[in-house]
């Protein structure tokens, strides 16, 4: 019997973490620290994801097999009396009314009301005069639970999770035995049932806190360190415990691009960032510019900001290909120099791009150097000339939420060129008179961006990670950070761990 209610309650601990924390001894206390990455679960966050993965959680139980159980109880006139339990089938299971809320500066508390299991099992009883098989089914009604939930992190910065209390109460039980003299076991049942009742309560919280240390065990040992590409990783560990209010839960997150292979940390120092603290969404995401600045510094120390056009790469439907006849018209030495010939140019940052987040939008410094070589008779390259290609971008950001967990959300925008200046560094053909040149580059490229602007309004889809899509995120730039204000859909997995 008890085997039963360990099943149905183990659950109840993984209402409200599995789809939020995916994060060894307790930090000490120590000046509040601030992350890259910051996420506002609100109580209608919470709510939803509790509602989710309570429905979840029954659709699993409905389908899960019950190992076999057996028990022992001193009964008046039986003396005392062996109870094994098998095939048991679960033919209905219901929670009826649930509440999960923060508790503050402790973690979260989840009560559960009116929950009902109604469940039958093939029976066999030993006692006093003889032995009994038949059928029962066992009838838990008015069942209550309530378990306060504390929130840590480790010295990993991953989420630790204490129990802080629990109680449950199985209001009535109802056994009814089919099979060979069930009318005397229907009766005498009634003499025990106090005492199941009063072990199954037991049990029941004692399951619970075994499901609570088990999740905590798999919690420790999640890696908190995502691997992006062959180049970077990003890691989302806490850099301080969780900040927990009547209605909220803050969650500062490192939020870093890191080297994958070298491990090496970026030495950013993230400004704070402020969340509303009165949302209508379910949660909020505040970005920080040290989380794409680490980006942009990694893909730059990885030579990933690196391109090579080509003649067989310039559209065939333009005026201007890439050789030295049609770049003379720009440069004029070229043609002095040399005689028709097909010509690459190397492009790529000097330095890593610099980004920041502002009320206006987001704006992108691109500090790069452009190589330009001829192409010999051989294959062999010609060094002609190098130019320093200095940009400033200016990018407004757009994201559209999803009714589906197969994507993350929509992200798209627009990008407009503010600036762009050429200065020459090296050169074989005599002095370079960049002018032209600039002047035709900050054209083609405003034209490349007027063309690419459907198409980056239309935006692209964002891979899905832990079954999370957003919906009707709205986007507000400020100085430093972005915050997005979204509603979720969640797509959780057919099993927890």
């Amino acid at each position: 019997m008890t085997g039963m209610s360990n099943l149905y309650l183990t659950m109840m601990m993984w209402v409200l973490f599995l789809p939020i924390f995916e994060s060894r001894p307790l930090l000490k206390t120590e000046p509040k620290r601030t992350g890259a990455l910051k996420l506002q679960i609100t109580q209608r966050g919470l709510t939803y994801v509790k509602d989710v993965v309570i429905e979840m959680l029954l659709s699993q139980l409905r389908k899960q097999p019950i190992p076999d159980q057996s028990s022992r109880y001193n009964v008046p006139t039986l003396g005392e009396v062996s109870m094994w339990f098998s095939n048991t089938q679960i033919e209905q299971l219901q929670v009826k009314e649930s509440v999960a809320y923060f508790d503050k500066d402790r973690g979260v508390k989840l009560s559960i009301q009116n929950a009902h299991v109604l469940f039958s099992s093939n029976w066999k009883i030993k006692h006093l005069f003889g032995l009994d098989t038949g059928i029962v089914q066992a009838n838990i009604s008015q069942l209550s639970l309530s378990v306060l939930l504390g929130l840590d992190t480790d010295y990993d910065g991953r989420i630790l999770l204490r129990p802080l209390s629990c109680g449950a109460n199985i209001r009535d039980l109802q056994l009814t035995f089919f099979g060979p003299n069930s009318y005397f076991y229907n009766l005498v049942s009634q003499s025990f049932k106090k005492a199941l009742i009063f072990d199954l309560n037991l049990e029941v919280c004692m399951e619970v806190i075994e499901s609570i240390y088990s999740f905590s065990r798999h919690l420790r040992s999640t890696n908190s360190q995502v691997q992006i590409d062959s180049v970077a990783g990003i890691s989302y560990s806490l850099v301080s415990k969780p900040e927990i209010e009547e209605d909220r839960c803050n969650l500062d997150i490192k939020g870093e691009f890191f080297l994958f292979k070298q491990r090496q940390a970026i030495s950013l120092v993230p400004i704070p960032i402020f969340l509303p603290n009165q949302s209508r969404s379910m949660v909020v995401i505040g970005v920080s510019d040290v989380l794409v600045n680490s980006a942009a510094f990694v893909y730059f120390i990885g030579n990933k900001l690196r391109v090579k056009l080509t003649e067989e790469m310039i559209p065939k439907r333009s005026p201007i290909r890439l050789n030295t006849q049609s770049m003379g018209y720009f440069l004029p030495e070229l043609r002095r120099w040399f005689s028709p010939m097909p010509m690459e140019l190397h492009l790529a940052a000097r330095k890593e791009p610099e980004l920041h987040f502002h009320p206006g939008g987001l704006d992108a410094i691109v500090l790069g150097r452009l190589e330009a070589f001829v192409v010999r008779p051989n294959s062999s390259l010609m060094n002609v000339f190098t130019l320093n290609i200095d940009c400033n971008f200016t990018a407004n950001i757009l994201l559209e939420g999803v009714h589906s967990g197969n994507s993350f959300a929509k992200i798209g925008g627009s990008l407009a060129l503010r600036d762009l200046r050429l200065s020459p560094v090296w050169t074989l053909i005599g002095e370079v008179k960049v002018s032209p040149l600039e002047s035709f580059l900050k054209l083609a490229v405003r034209l490349a961006l007027a063309g690419n602007d459907k198409k980056l309004r239309a935006g692209k889809l964002l891979p899905n990670f832990y079954g999370v899509s957003l919906v009707e995120p709205v986007v507000s730039m400020h100085e430093g950070y972005m915050v997005i204000q979204t509603d979720l859909h969640l797509s959780l997995p057919n099993s927890v761990p």
